[in-house]
């Protein structure tokens, strides 16, 4: 018997809901607070799926591919890495910031001294801005303390922007998930 593409997706979808609904009687081994409340109430910290739905359902590091797909269907990951909740760490903010501006240093400087750019949208949108125009403006207005010299680091340049954001009220207020 042969089954096309649509049945497997079909049956693939029932696995996977089958399987997320035989543990979701499994509490919930972490509360909204991250890793800290992880390690309080003796729950495992996300694995290599990380936050979201998925790990709240089925803990640290088991089933991780599920984990996983959950994560990714629900949107559950970029929620709680926003707000800081289902298992996301608010330094996660902080990592991702530091990771992107490592793969993207040279374009992040560029478009910071333009004060607009593809970048920027996306480091505010990392950074939990939601006011891309005032977050581009705010950072291109301390270009200057952001890249000191002409090859900072990318952790110097995570911590000058932090730092811009936290002594700016107008960037504070509109940043206000930055840790």
């Amino acid at each position: 018997m042969k089954i096309n593409s649509l049945g497997k997706s079909i049956l693939l979808a029932a696995v996977a809901l089958t399987m997320v609904a035989s543990v979701s009687m499994i509490p919930a081994t972490a509360s909204a607070k991250g890793k800290k409340s992880a390690k309080a109430s003796g729950g495992k910290l996300p694995g290599p799926a990380g936050c979201g739905l998925g790990y709240l359902l089925l803990g640290g590091h088991d089933m991780q591919v599920i984990a996983a797909t959950t994560n990714a269907t629900s949107y559950s990951q970029l929620f709680g890495i926003t707000t800081g909740t289902s298992g996301c760490d608010a330094g996660a903010h902080d990592a991702a910031m530091l990771d992107y501006i490592q793969s993207n240093k040279e374009v992040v400087q560029t478009e910071l001294a333009r004060g607009q750019g593809e970048s920027l949208e996306a480091l505010a949108n990392i950074t939990g801005c939601k006011d891309h125009a005032v977050f581009a403006t705010g950072l291109k207005d301390h270009y200057q303390e952001i890249f000191p010299s002409k090859d900072p680091s990318a952790a110097s340049i995570t911590d000058s922007i932090k730092r811009v954001i936290e002594e700016n009220p107008q960037l504070a207020s509109t940043c206000e998930v930055l840790s």
